[in-house]
Parts: structure tokens; sequence; C-alpha cells
């Protein structure tokens, strides 16, 4: 009995640890011109913890220590569903063009592209509302 119990103990782990990572839904203002709004107000941008937030905050889950943080991942499902949007071709290129705090060309780079703005906006609105505290 004691070595059934402790097989289906080692069982259950297995499951727990093989459930795959649900990042909770935070769209933040889930628009990218409010998104670029509020990062204009951004002072840190440059600082390794807000450059850390955005990168790993729009990164899968991962065991590394650098993404052991409270951002980790949260905004992966967002970014993940940005990138794999065949509207949003070329759109990065766009924005990153544009001086970061020209949301009227940013905004600009949408036009037309209707999934590619919904999808953005998520991603953006995400990471800028994670990230903020970091960023500010």
């Amino acid at each position: 009995m004691k070595h059934l119990l402790s097989s289906l103990l080692l069982v259950c782990i297995g499951v727990a640890c093989s459930t795959p990572f649900e990042p909770a839904v935070n769209n933040g203002v889930n628009d990218v011109v409010k998104a670029c709004e509020l990062r204009k107000a951004w002072t840190k941008r440059e600082s390794v913890a807000c450059t850390d937030c955005l990168a790993i905050s729009s990164a899968p889950a991962c065991d590394c220590p650098a993404y052991q943080q409270d951002f980790a991942a949260v905004c992966y499902e967002q970014s993940r569903a940005r990138a794999s949007e065949p509207q949003c071709e070329g759109v990065p290129g766009c924005v990153a063009a544009c001086d970061r705090a020209d949301c009227a060309c940013i905004d600009a780079c949408f036009a037309g592209k209707d999934r590619c703005r919904e999808l953005t906006s998520a991603a953006d609105g995400c990471t800028t509302d994670v990230c903020d505290a970091y960023c500010r």
C-alpha cells in the first residue's frame, strides 16, 4: 500500500509539472496609441530593469534564473499572436522608423491592418502595463 501511494504521488507530481504554462490575460490599455502615449512618460526606458521587463515579459516561460521575475512570460501569448499574424509583416520596421514619441506615426503604420492593430494593441498594452513600474 505504501508503495502504491508513493507511485501515485509521483504520477501526480509529474502531471502537475507537465501542465502547460498559461499566463493571465492582461492587455492593459489594449490600444496601440494609448500604450504609446503612456510610454512617452518613461524616463528609465534604457535601464536594465526596463529592458529586462520588456524582453522577459514577452518571451516564453523559461526555468532560467533571469526569467524568475513576476513579469516573466506575462505578455508572451499576446506577443506570439502578433508575431504570427501575416498582416503584421512590415509593421515592426515601420514602427521602428518612427520617433518613439511620435504616436501618430506609429498609428499610421497600422493603416488598413486591422487584425495587426488588434493584436499589437494587446501586446503593447500588456507590456506597457506590466513594465510601467520599471520604466517610468
